[in-house]
């Protein structure tokens, strides 16, 4: 149940705050109370600010509350100290498809990315700015942020990539649905990222991997999820990889270039058909594998060599149920905790399965 006390302070703490920061708006225009709330709420909860939420709270006002927002370029100086702004890192999803509001927002969202720029942010999160479908931003405006641990850009124009500040320090990487990318030919940012831990390109019609990801030697985590066309091979130099996503990407086997990867604990394959599995033999520390909505009519025989396989995700693979496969073997696994049938047509848990063994249904 929710700490009644911590509830209550937890609004004072957003009301003072935006009657604070309220204060500190230049222009004699203001933001109206209930919309400056919703901002204000965002920004010191640590949630990304949506654009389209707060456009349809500006919508529902009256007329005349709503000729009091009339934002211009340097409208929004909010006050915090840098520790508040570094701890949480800032965030905005840009989709507004309103003209009118679009403008104000883009205002808005503008002049906070000044106000921070320079600061020591170690997060930043841009959803949804591709330009003329949404709220398209001063690409300019990313080269000051250069003490950034996390970027996340998603849904973006390949341009802003362009003038992206100096991110050697970065450790999570995130580039998905980047539009106009020329088969990944501006991803080739990451070259400049020789200290990354996790890289994301989830969403960008890849065929290959940018080249550049062999500098990425401190890599952990990598995932390159739907992209269906992607011939995907890994180079020597990445040997520390420990989670790999591959949802689909139109695999016939498992790639042969994940043996190499001596410290793989994570394999997700989802929504990849008919697949080979015998490269699973030789993933010897893998604990994790995803084979949500594969398609399978029964357990593939080179699981059993996955010793220290933990959890085993078997979603939505409808056929498993339906031609009755036996499941008694995953009682082979001595490392095996948790196995998810969700959404295979399981009603009850299958018999025989050993009870040290949670299964989801």
């Amino acid at each position: 149940m929710l700490n009644k006390k911590y509830f209550l302070l937890s609004l004072m703490s957003i009301n003072l705050f935006a009657s604070e920061v309220q204060r500190s708006f230049l222009p004699l225009e203001k933001l109206s109370p209930q919309v400056f709330r919703l901002i204000a709420s965002y920004l010191t909860s640590g949630d990304i600010l949506r654009c389209s939420e707060v456009s349809k709270k500006m919508k529902a006002l009256t007329d005349r509350e709503q000729r009091t927002i009339s934002l211009t370029g340097d409208a929004i100086i909010p006050l915090a100290t840098d520790k508040f702004w570094q701890e949480r890192g800032i965030g905005f999803d840009l989709q507004e498809r309103d003209e009118e509001f679009g403008r104000i927002l883009k205002n808005l969202i503008e002049t906070i990315l000044r106000r921070f720029s320079g600061s020591r942010i170690r997060s930043l999160s841009l959803y949804n700015a591709e330009g003329s479908k949404n709220i398209s931003i001063e690409e300019t405006l990313l080269g000051e942020y250069k003490c950034l641990e996390k970027l996340l850009l998603y849904n973006i124009d390949c341009k802003l990539l362009k003038d992206l500040p100096d991110v050697s320090k970065l450790k999570y990487l995130n580039l998905s649905h980047i539009e106009n990318n020329g088969e990944g030919g501006d991803l080739r940012v990451i070259g400049r990222v020789p200290h990354l831990e996790t890289l994301i390109m989830k969403h960008n019609s890849l065929t290959n991997l940018p080249t550049e990801i062999a500098q990425l030697r401190n890599l952990k985590v990598l995932d390159v999820s739907y992209n269906p066309d992607l011939k995907f091979t890994l180079p020597e130099s990445l040997a520390e990889l420990e989670e790999v996503h591959l949802a689909e990407i139109s695999l016939e086997e498992i790639p042969l270039c994940l043996k190499a990867q001596k410290k793989l604990k994570k394999l997700d394959l989802t929504l990849n058909y008919g697949l080979d599995f015998l490269n699973l033999i030789g993933l010897t520390e893998l604990e994790e594998l995803d084979l949500t909505n594969c398609n399978l009519a029964a357990l593939p025989l080179e699981l059993f060599f996955l010793q220290k396989l933990k959890r085993l995700s078997l979603v939505n693979n409808k056929p498993l149920r339906r031609l009755d496969a036996d499941l008694t073997p995953l009682n082979q696994l001595p490392a095996l905790e948790e196995v998810d049938l969700t959404c295979s047509d399981f009603t009850v848990r299958p018999a025989g399965i050993d009870q040290r063994i949670i299964v989801k249904i």
